[in-house]
């Protein structure tokens, strides 16, 4: 996986504006020119500074800027641990530069799935760190991207979401169908197992499940509202602080 982040912000100007009108400069003119990129790979898939502050991306925590990332291409082995590197990277940036606390709080996917056990890594990584997950009007999220974007404490598809059982090279042509049986159900187990740490509804792998490899369905409304592939984290729900509405008078 490429990861990369644009960033156009002259830092020797910052002692000028107050916080509030420099997150509002860094909104404007965050995407033309200081770039940092984090590796490379082959094949590789890309992540992108998306926007600063957007809708659905919480400053929480004490921080005073919201990252949102936009992540393309296939999920490849490693990319859990480049997204990390990648998260770090971006608060480390603001903080030297600009002394501003800075957060990855928003991650957009459009991806056709990839690896199905980086897929659990990086939704792991996106729910330890409390990221909303989005996939916009423009992009879609397919087969292992969707085990990834469910990582999401705030679960925002917009794009189509699409769906089948997990399938793997190992089990193309195999000709023991006891001892495949025996590792396809473990690698099911492990997906419940992880499903559950989300508080996702199991009924999910259910569903994906019921449609071979080779065939895709993409959920519906409500197949999103029954699954949790739409909503929010009920934990993160509590904890999140919310704006107190004072009675009118």
């Amino acid at each position: 996986m490429k990861l990369k982040s644009c960033w156009a912000i002259n830092s020797k100007r910052t002692s000028k504006f107050s916080s509030i009108y420099l997150m509002r400069w860094i909104s404007k003119l965050s995407l033309l020119t200081v770039c940092l990129f984090i590796g490379s790979t082959a094949t590789a898939s890309e992540i992108t500074m998306a926007d600063i502050d957007g809708p659905g991306c919480d400053n929480i925590l004490g921080s005073k800027i919201c990252i949102t990332l936009l992540v393309e291409g296939e999920i490849e082995k490693g990319d859990g641990a480049r997204l990390r590197q990648m998260i770090d990277k971006t608060s480390v940036v603001f903080s030297e530069k600009f002394e501003l606390k800075a957060r990855v709080g928003k991650i957009h996917f459009n991806s056709p799935g990839g690896d199905l056990y980086e897929a659990m890594k990086v939704g792991q990584l996106i729910r330890q760190e409390m990221i909303t997950t989005q996939v916009t009007r423009d992009s879609l999220c397919y087969s292992a991207c969707v085990i990834a974007y469910l990582g999401g404490v705030l679960r925002i598809p917009v794009g189509p979401i699409g769906i089948h059982s997990f399938y793997s090279n190992e089990f193309i042509g195999a000709s023991n169908f006891a001892e495949a049986s025996k590792r396809y159900n473990e690698i099911l187990s492990q997906l419940e197992s992880y499903l559950r740490e989300l508080r996702i509804p199991v009924s999910f792998l259910d569903e994906m499940k019921k449609v071979p490899h080779y065939n895709l369905k993409k959920l519906e409304f409500e197949d999103l509202e029954r699954y949790g592939v739409i909503g929010v984290d009920p934990l993160y729900a509590q904890m999140k602080p919310k704006k107190q509405i004072k009675p009118k008078k």
